[in-house]
């Protein structure tokens, strides 16, 4: 970022080449190859900095916090972004996935695998966090699903042309290892996010917690034109298992916190009163037509779509996750009859 118009690291990942160069956060970048970056904005930066795979780079900075430059060689590399990250705090395990790239999923089964070796007690269960989760790669969100799923359906597409007919089932060992799970997603959870979170739901492996997802449920397939244009055809959508268009409508979550701002009982005991129209709402979701529009705006509007940053989800899912009998109603929500719509 710019700071007082300079150019600051603020992150470094490990076993990266910035990372095995040296840099630090707070590091100011003066001069990348001999040139010196004054002016430059972050655009203009960023291309300083790229180039062909595998060529070397200088980059000079500045560190405040010893008072002195230095100078790191780095080779350049593809760069694949870390996307899962992991914590335990009082015996519950906390995944956070900000979105789906090429090594998603074996980041994943690598922390699962983790906390499984690692952790000194029993684990209670595990919150997998989807929320601002823009979605990614299909393959990858069928994959990370599997993780934690030993049979069913996964999702499915359908579209007019017979190579969008396809089926993804789960076939894992389930890494989790039997423990209760909640999905936290919201508004911005959208495309493989709700994948994974229509998955689990619909297979009674997890309960959801958070608002109405994004409902970004189609596949692109980008044609190059000869003028070096591209078209984007929409040929596909995703059905989630129990059989309802993901496009427009997105995931409903057994707890919903739109609008909430109390405590995280306060929440639960709205849950609990409100059980019947949760069930109600839950079942008319899985059985709307795609081209009931309104209705399907309706049912979205039972659990508005929204943008949550706070911990009131994680608190709510580590209190389902320690009482059983709570856990149980709400997973008791993905008890509905499969029916596919077409």
């Amino acid at each position: 970022t710019l700071k007082s118009e300079k150019p600051v690291i603020t992150k470094v990942h490990p076993h990266m080449p910035a990372a095995n160069a040296g840099l630090k956060v707070s590091d100011q970048i003066t001069h990348i190859n001999n040139f010196t970056v004054r002016d430059l904005n972050l655009y203009q930066l960023a291309n300083r900095l790229r180039g062909q795979l595998h060529s070397k780079v200088i980059v000079r900075v500045y560190r405040p916090t010893e008072d002195r430059h230095l100078n790191a060689v780095m080779k350049r590399t593809y760069i694949v972004p870390p996307t899962v990250s992991t914590e335990i705090d009082n015996n519950i395990g906390y995944i956070k996935i900000s979105s789906f790239n090429q090594a998603t999923a074996a980041s994943l089964a690598e922390e699962l695998r983790k906390i499984r070796r690692t952790s000194s007690k029993p684990i209670k269960g595990l919150i997998i966090d989807l929320r601002g989760n823009p979605g990614g790669l299909l393959k990858q969100s069928v994959k990370v699903a599997n993780l934690v799923l030993t049979n069913g359906k996964i999702v499915s597409t359908r579209g007019r042309h017979p190579d969008s007919l396809r089926n993804y089932k789960a076939s894992g060992s389930d890494l989790a290892n039997g423990w209760p799970i909640v999905v936290l997603v919201d508004g911005k959870s959208a495309s493989a996010s709700e994948i994974v979170a229509a998955a689990l739901q619909d297979q009674r492996r997890a309960v959801v917690v958070g608002t109405s997802s994004f409902g970004k449920g189609t596949i692109q397939t980008v044609i190059r034109l000869p003028n070096d244009g591209e078209i984007n055809l929409t040929w596909s959508r995703f059905i989630a298992p129990s059989g309802y268009a993901l496009h427009g409508l997105g995931v409903r979550p057994a707890v919903c916190t739109s609008r909430l701002s109390g405590s995280p009982q306060q929440a639960l005991e709205q849950f609990i009163t409100n059980l019947s129209e949760a069930r109600a709402a839950h079942t008319s979701w899985r059985s709307v037509s795609i081209d009931r529009n309104k209705a399907r705006k309706a049912l979205r509007d039972t659990c508005i779509s929204e943008q949550r940053k706070t911990v009131l989800e994680k608190e709510i899912a580590r209190i389902l996750l320690t009482t059983p009998g709570l856990y149980s109603q709400a997973i008791e929500l993905s008890d509905t009859e499969t029916k596919f719509v077409n």
